[in-house]
């Protein structure tokens, strides 16, 4: 699902992060990069198209000198010119057209990028704000157990004031107190740290936090189905596969820019030049013409840096497909890891809820004992320890769950994500079509022996 954090039903996660998405300083530079990505490819597009360039220049004489002498001129001496240039690279062999290429594949790529800032961005605030609930609830829960805790101090010092027991049973009461007033301060710290990494995201102070959130301590649970697809559908939805899928198509595209450079250049151009000397009431015309041309170059000899450069794009091509295949990989394993991290966390957090019912049941009996004497506070307190124990793990694996569940869209790529702000499909390349399987324009062999008749007929297409 799109807006997954939806299905949590907690209206403060929606809000820290509605909050995020408007204001998150990454998700802005993402966004920034994007416009200059487009701007390039308008660069590289004005490239293919005819230029016209306007030149105007007045020279004034102040004075003349020869002879070792300098004078004064009289009458003064002035030059005017001015000249109109034309000119137009003809695209003969594709090295404009895959400028454009690579230019489109980065703009799209940059949109990825976006998105997969998104992406982890919005999971990073629902586990801070998981972890910043769970803690609040094991300070809450902690201060309950302190307050068994007063109590058990306060019976034990009344029955050893009536000598029903000794100063002992007194003494190790009170240092299980301080034991568990101690963990309150930790988790309160724990509690503090989360909501720093929340005003990081959200660019806010931490008091801010404390008034985008209510004061309901609980920890948000995931919905009990979530449909992860199947390892096609991930790397369809995850935005990093999809970066990296146009980072070797503006690849592929270099290395044909690179390969146009072993072909000759054609340029046509045109001029419109007018220049004339004025000297005193007499005007002398220089220049007055209109040409143009034909330049053909062609690279001859660079002591084979033109197919070295060749080879260099061949070698970044060859990267950034193995860096495809490990986001694939990676991508599937994050993938399988939430989904056992679910599995075994729910029945985990099962046979926690049985035994904390259990522990809370036992312990309270005990309790009541102890008032009347039946056992002693040895006991009681090993009871009270066990069933805080067994209450911060039955929480640990509330938490698990919820942290699995993000951990699980963000592994599966967050669903279908929108455009980023202010964009229309019309600005962008579209992103359809991606896939596990590269197209086979890509997939080609590498060899440098091999390449350069696949590069052609890629230019002439």
């Amino acid at each position: 699902t799109q807006a997954w954090w939806d299905e949590f039903c907690d209206d403060d996660m929606k809000r820290l992060i509605a909050r995020l998405i408007e204001v998150n300083p990454d998700l802005h530079r993402a966004r920034a990069s994007i416009d200059e990505a487009l701007a390039q490819r308008k660069t590289h597009v004005a490239g293919r198209l005819p230029h016209v360039d306007f030149t105007a220049r007045r020279d004034n004489g102040f004075a003349e000198f020869g002879n070792g002498k300098i004078e004064r001129s009289n009458p003064q001496s002035q030059g005017d010119f001015w000249q109109i240039d034309a000119g137009w690279e003809l695209d003969l062999f594709g090295e404009h057209s895959r400028a454009i290429e690579a230019s489109d594949a980065e703009a799209k790529r940059k949109v990825e990028v976006w998105r997969d800032v998104l992406v982890f961005l919005i999971g990073e605030v629902g586990l801070y704000y998981t972890e910043m609930r769970v803690n609040e609830e094991r300070t809450l829960m902690a201060k309950e157990f302190v307050d068994a805790y007063q109590e058990i101090v306060r019976v034990s010092q009344g029955r050893e004031e009536s000598g029903a027991s000794s100063i002992l049973d007194v003494e190790e009461a009170k240092a299980r107190l301080l034991r568990q007033q101690a963990n309150v301060p930790d988790y309160e710290r724990l509690t503090a740290q989360a909501r720093h990494q929340l005003a990081r995201l959200l660019a806010c102070s931490s008091e801010e936090i404390s008034t985008m959130v209510t004061p309901n301590i609980r920890v948000p649970m995931p919905p009990l189905n979530i449909h992860a697809g199947i390892p096609a559908d991930v790397v369809q939805a995850r935005p990093d596969i999809r970066a990296a899928e146009d980072r070797i198509a503006a690849q592929v595209a270099r290395l044909g820019l690179a390969t146009t450079r072993l072909y000759p250049n054609l340029h046509l151009t045109g001029a419109i030049t007018y220049e004339m000397i004025t000297r005193g009431s007499t005007v002398d015309l220089l220049r007055e013409t209109i040409g143009g041309g034909t330049t053909f170059a062609k690279r001859l000899f660079h002591a084979g840096a033109d197919r070295a450069r060749v080879a260099e794009q061949e070698a970044f091509l060859q990267q950034d497909i193995r860096s495809y295949e490990a986001a694939v990989f990676s991508a599937i394993n994050e993938v399988e890891d939430a989904l056992s991290d679910l599995h075994y966390g729910r029945l985990r957090k099962q046979l926690l809820d049985e035994a904390a019912q259990a522990s809370s049941s036992a312990s309270s009996r005990i309790r009541e004992a102890y008032a009347f004497g039946l056992v002693d506070v040895g006991s009681l307190l090993r009871a009270l320890e066990e069933d805080f124990d067994i209450q911060t793990e039955r929480l640990f694996a509330r938490s698990l769950l919820a942290k699995g569940s993000v951990r699980l869209y963000k592994a599966t790529g967050g669903g279908q994500l929108p455009l980023p702000p202010d964009e229309t499909p019309e600005n962008l390349v579209a992103t359809e079509n991606k896939g596990l399987l590269l197209p086979l324009s890509v997939l080609f062999s590498l060899g440098s022996d091999r390449n350069y008749t696949l590069h052609t007929r890629a230019l002439c297409q």
